[in-house]
């Protein structure tokens, strides 16, 4: 790519004037609360107490990543627009974790989706389960943090060192220092600030063709079907409308709210009322940001399908056409570059304080405290010191990327493939009370072993989906022309079949392996009675009433009591810790003693 043009003191200006906005809003929310103690849940859900149009926001802000922002746009401009019908997936998917999942979650006034795996299953599942998320998930934050520094380094000429280290320092401090409440608010700036950069390549597309000498050709001989209306059953392709809609199911349910990150914010609601709300208005703006960045993506396909930049030998990948195209045709926009890269960098931030703070809350809650005593005094610095070292961690991951540029990317296709066999466990969790935790653990541990294998091969193999063609009609006269590959003159890989099914039609089924062998292997470990009654306390009073209507549950012969929020005191808790027996007893108790008293034996001993 060529040299950038000089940037204007405009673009300087727009840049750290919105940049500073979003910081010094977590920043100050930060600062101002230093010196006063905070526990637990105000550290990680904001004291259980922020409104549900600021988490809907910081939903989105957390979901939407500068990797997004580039990548998404050359994804739809390479291999077209069939992963968003993943939308219509949102409002089934969206029913089902809002009304039968998160709420039990919320009525437990749990703060991470692994305590309640710990609570289920017992300590293996859980700690095995969040020790595999944190891996994927620091994986995903640090190539966020690299999309965002690369983007950085290019248009002000700062190193790309410096600048992944600045933006991680930045992210971590407010979330270190302040908690979830600082990351939120934080987020709704962000959130407002990062839809500036698909904003900004549109209006800027729209301009050029209108001002242009020689306008684009119109797009009325485009083939829209091949780029969003391909009905054909293909599961070795993710486009298609069946894989964008059905396959990635798994994957929506994760970005919903089975991922810790939105987990969190449906905890850190008012009310369950206002956590609904939360969920649902981050659907909305998340259908919102999905469009613009299809928009976004069919302005590059109006501008460059007939000078493929990649086909003229002016960049080497197709990820590098957005800084390309910003690069090109912004140095006489004044102030453009730094608005698009003040939406750039805020949506990194956001994710890295995003996953800094559900780092620190899974480390804290569900691997820590659970096995080193910590006294009140202690636990704000251990909360701040994990936080910390997960943004430290997240940094050096992010300067090894440019080394392990490949092993990142083949861990970003795992993070997309265990979801399925993830969404298995909760599904198997909240709707199947015969499911146990050794039954669950084989069948999920086999089948993610399945997708590493399937994942490796499938990486290694270098199978993808077709390309779009486009062509070198109306470039220039003294540009380098090169062959245009057509997409039905590439040679699909015939190897092995289960390297060539897609990475969606995956994810669906190794979710659905996981319900059925767990369900197998649970029944053929045996499920006591004692133990199905403690599953469905941890479940939905729908899932009972759906199990008894067709016959399942008619040996149980009244309703199993949900359990409550405790409003016993602390102490009595700790009281209640020192004699706790099995878990029957203690779950026949629990409709008397509330949540804390079923919450810490669980916790120890599982149900298994």
């Amino acid at each position: 790519m060529s040299h950038s043009p000089t940037v204007g003191v405009y673009d300087y200006g727009i840049f750290f004037s919105l940049t500073a906005l979003s910081l010094g809003i977590g920043l100050y929310l930060s600062f101002r609360k230093r010196g006063r103690y905070r526990n637990r849940d105000e550290t990680f859900l904001g004291s259980r107490k922020i409104h549900g149009v600021a988490l809907a926001l910081s939903m989105v802000a957390s979901s939407v990543t500068a990797v997004g922002t580039i990548g998404f746009v050359a994804y739809y401009y390479l291999h077209g627009f069939h992963t968003l019908w993943c939308i219509p997936a949102f409002l089934p998917g969206g029913i089902l974790v809002y009304y039968f999942i998160l709420p039990v979650l919320y009525e437990l006034k749990l703060t991470s989706i692994f305590e309640y795996l710990r609570m289920r299953y017992g300590n293996g599942v859980g700690i095995a389960s969040s020790l595999i998320y944190f891996v994927l998930s620091q994986t995903i934050g640090a190539t966020g943090l690299y999309s965002a520094a690369v983007a950085m380094s290019t248009i002000f000429g700062m190193s790309l060192a410096i600048s992944i280290i600045l933006l991680g320092v930045a992210g971590t401090t407010y979330t270190a220092l302040g908690g979830l409440k600082s990351v939120v608010w934080a987020d709704c700036v962000q959130a407002l600030i990062m839809v500036s950069s698909p904003f900004a390549i549109i209006g800027k597309v729209i301009y050029d063709s209108v001002r242009s000498a020689v306008p684009p050709r119109p797009l009325d001989d485009l083939n829209f079907s091949a780029y969003i209306l391909r009905t054909e059953l293909d599961l070795t392709t993710d486009e298609t409308v069946w894989a964008g809609s059905i396959g990635a199911f798994p994957v929506q349910l994760m970005r919903l709210g089975l991922d810790q990150v939105i987990t969190q914010r449906f905890l850190a609601a008012r009310s369950l009322r206002q956590a609904r709300l939360a969920g649902f208005g981050g659907i909305s703006l998340l259908v919102f940001c999905y469009l613009l960045h299809g928009l976004a993506a069919f302005s590059m396909i109006y501008w460059f399908r007939d000078c493929d930049p990649v086909l003229s030998g002016s960049i080497t990948r197709y990820d590098q056409i957005v800084p390309y195209y910003i690069d090109k045709n912004a140095s006489s926009a004044h102030g453009f570059r730094g608005l698009f890269l003040a939406g750039l960098v805020s949506a990194s931030i956001s994710t890295v304080s995003s996953i800094v703070n559900s780092h620190a809350a899974i480390l804290y809650v569900d691997i820590v405290s659970p096995y080193i005593p910590i006294s009140e005094e202690k636990s704000g610095h251990v909360m701040v010191a994990l936080a910390t070292s997960s943004g430290i961690v997240m940094v050096l991951l992010g300067l090894l990327v440019p080394y392990i540029g490949s092993a990142a990317r083949f861990f970003i296709a795992l993070n997309s493939g265990a979801a399925g066999p993830f969404a298995g466990i909760i599904i198997l969790a909240f709707f199947f009370p015969w499911a146990n935790a050794k039954g669950t653990a084989v069948a999920a541990l086999g089948v993610f072993i399945l997708q590493i294998w399937q994942t490796t091969g499938r990486f290694l193999s270098r199978t993808g989906p077709a390309r779009m063609a486009y062509g070198l009609d109306r470039c220039p006269a003294n540009i380098t022309l090169m062959s245009v590959e057509l997409p039905g003159n590439r040679e699909k890989y015939q190897g092995l079949l289960l390297y060539r099914i897609s990475p969606y039609w995956c994810s669906l089924f190794s979710g659905c392996l996981t319900v059925l062998l767990g369900l197998a292997f649970s029944v053929a470990s045996g499920s006591p009675k004692g133990n199905v009654e403690a599953a469905l306390r941890l479940s939905s009073p729908s899932v009972f009433k759906f199990w008894r209507r067709i016959g399942f549950l008619r040996h149980i012969a009244k309703p199993i009591e949900r359990v409550a929020p405790d409003p016993l005191a602390t102490e009595e808790i700790e009281a209640l810790r020192t004699h706790e027996s099995d878990n029957c007893a203690i779950m026949e108790a629990a409709s008397w003693t509330g949540l804390k008293l079923i919450s810490s034996s669980i916790l120890k001993t599982g149900i298994s």
